[in-house]
């Protein structure tokens, strides 16, 4: 947390006194850029994304499996164009990175040896089963494209612009943000379009129905337009300047229900005659398990998972009717049409007013729909508990930071990053 000033006394309510105390106290409330996810942040609670985005503060250590296993997925398919060694290289670097930035953190939370050797072993264990995801989905093909994801993103017509790019838009003093999982360049469109990568627990055609709706698939639409109507987009990125915005393409890939296990080590499989029962003298067919579980075989299972075969045939039916992965593709001339737009323009116009509206904790209403993340109470509860005078007190216990994205950013920088 950022060094405390000089003493104030204590606040009694929740206005400017509560500003002033926590200001003192190094708590200084920031004008934030404007990213999709503020959108479902302000409506589910206003008061948390006064917390995490307007204070900054976050929990450097939360832990969700579906989002770490969600980001190594992501982080792989930034390589795709990579041969496997090469990639899996720089996934190794990552790792390590990573690792790096773990034990940094442990020790600045005083966290003994062994709970940070668990957190370390966590991390290296999700990047493997994200790994293992990626390369069974190499043999699953897309629904009426007849090739894989990787395959159908390297096909000729596509150019591969990168991977994580940033776009930033100012408008009304304000900095839009998209932060694009891909950008690919259409060769015989002369279109730039927007790939978004979403790795879901349920359907996947289902989730893909909602995403032309969803506020980050117009944002991300503006933003882009914007750059490219401005002439920013084309030569940071090394397309033609007469290059036009195609649209959005989502892919929904289903995260496999199996986890790596004991299940993943080598077997045989054995004939047994039943001795006994209705079924005596009968011959099945019995797995037997020897060694210690081995990620090549995890792969080999997720992708029987993904196929519906061996072990998963009774799901064979409904990967045909419910495929495990699917891609949708939105022109942007039916995202940017006026009536859209304006829709658009009113949710923007209420993240505009959250992130500049006067940082008193009184102004950002509060509501517990946000209190539950990943099935469980997150560490915000106690701010929504208690007075802010309380706040600094309950930031230590928790062992909380200050950390706001695009804090290295200019105030006054609009363009692209990658």
């Amino acid at each position: 947390m950022p060094a405390e000033t000089d003493t104030i006394p204590l606040p009694k309510g929740w206005g400017e006194d509560a500003r002033r105390y926590l200001e003192s106290k190094g708590l200084v409330p920031i004008v934030p850029t404007i990213r999709s996810s503020d959108f479902e942040s302000v409506c589910s609670c206003p008061f948390k994304y006064y917390l995490t985005r307007r204070l900054g503060l976050k929990d450097a250590l939360r832990y969700s499996e579906a989002m770490s296993t969600g980001s190594w997925f992501h982080k792989r398919f930034e390589y795709i164009e990579l041969p496997p060694e090469q990639a899996e290289l720089m996934m190794d670097q990552t790792l390590e990175k990573r690792c790096d930035e773990l034990r940094q953190i442990c020790k600045a939370k005083g966290i003994p040896p062994d709970p940070t050797f668990n957190i370390l072993e966590r991390e290296e264990r999700d990047r493997q089963m994200a790994w293992a995801w990626f390369k069974a989905l190499r043999h699953v093909n897309i629904p009426h494209l007849d090739c894989s994801v990787v395959d159908y993103l390297n096909r000729p017509y596509w150019k591969i612009l990168g991977h994580e790019i940033k776009g930033v838009y100012k408008e009304d003093g304000l900095q839009l943000v998209a932060q694009y999982d891909m950008l690919l360049y259409h060769k015989e469109q002369n279109a730039v379009w927007i790939v978004d990568l979403k790795t879901v627990g349920g359907d996947a055609t289902e989730r893909l129905q909602v995403c032309p709706i969803e506020f980050q698939t117009q944002h991300y639409c503006h933003v882009t337009r914007s750059l490219m109507e401005n002439e920013v987009l084309q030569p940071a990125l090394g397309v033609p300047s007469d290059a036009k915005f195609g649209g959005f393409i989502h892919i929904a890939i289903r995260r496999p229900t199996i986890k790596f296990g004991l299940a993943d080590r080598d077997f045989i499989d054995e004939e047994h005659t039943l001795k006994s029962g209705p079924r005596k003298g009968q011959i099945e067919i019995r797995r037997k398990y020897s060694g210690e579980p081995r990620f090549s075989n995890y792969v080999d299972r997720c992708k029987r998972w993904y196929l519906g075969e061996g072990e998963f045939v009774n799901n064979e039916e409904s990967r045909i009717e419910n495929p495990v992965v699917n891609i949708s593709t939105t022109y942007a001339d039916g995202l940017l049409d006026e009536e859209r737009f304006e829709l658009y323009r009113v949710r923007l116009d209420l993240l505009k007013k959250y992130a500049t509206i006067n940082p008193l904790p009184k102004n950002f209403p509060m509501s517990s729909a946000s209190l539950r993340s990943w099935g469980q109470i997150n560490n915000y509860l106690p701010f929504y508990l208690t007075h802010p005078r309380e706040w600094p007190d309950i930031i230590q216990q928790n062992r909380m930071v200050c950390d706001w994205r695009d804090k290295d950013m200019d105030e006054s920088y609009s363009g692209i990053t990658q």
